[in-house]
């Protein structure tokens, strides 16, 4: 079950690909807003693509002085909501497997991404929970 929730993460994170069936997360709706859909039609994307996210990451992530000093690698994984307009939002820290404020500065950097191209569901704009794993590595 691991594996596959692992491999369905990775590729839910580095390209398009299409689903029969759509999942809906119906319990952070309100009467106000429309559902967040975790599998789609046609994904969410980083302007200019995977390569340009991995240069923006790559220029604007700064390695947390304290991870430095302690030489500490891994992972953080992030998760978001990409709103119909691109706009990103309900960015949270999944998963801090580095510490000493990684996640944080993960977060920060999320928070600076510019808009994306919103994910497609029957040829309509939907919000949509992504998730990216970062990489911090000395």
């Amino acid at each position: 079950m691991k594996n596959q929730i692992l491999f369905l993460l990775f590729f839910l994170c580095i390209g398009t690909w299409s689903f029969a069936q759509v999942d809906i997360d119906n319990s952070k709706t309100t009467a106000t807003q429309t559902p967040i859909y975790k599998v789609v039609e046609q994904n969410a994307e980083y302007p200019g693509g995977i390569g340009a996210m991995s240069a923006f990451l790559r220029d604007n992530l700064k390695y947390p002085s304290e991870a430095k000093e302690k030489h500490a690698e891994g992972r953080v994984f992030m998760s978001f909501v990409i709103e119909t307009n691109g706009k990103l939002t309900d960015i949270k820290i999944l998963k801090d497997k580095v510490g000493y404020g990684a996640g944080e500065e993960a977060k920060r950097v999320v928070s600076a991404m510019p808009d994306w191209k919103p994910a497609l569901q029957d040829g309509k704009a939907v919000r949509c929970q992504y998730t990216l794993p970062i990489t911090f590595k000395l």
